[in-house]
């Protein structure tokens, strides 16, 4: 189909998404490798992880 900019596509889905996109598993490791990552990268820890 082509495009038609006076047509506007409805078909769109919900939001948020009805699957879990992350687990609390993945975001506890991602947490963890911020907090490592962060001496080496010269960053500041973040103060949530202190």
């Amino acid at each position: 189909m082509p495009f038609d900019r006076q047509q506007p596509y409805n078909d769109l889905p919900l939001l948020p998404p009805a699957a879990e996109l992350e687990t609390k598993a993945v975001l506890k490791q991602v947490i963890a490798a911020r907090t490592a990552a962060c001496p080496v990268l010269d960053w500041p820890i973040p103060s949530a992880a202190r």
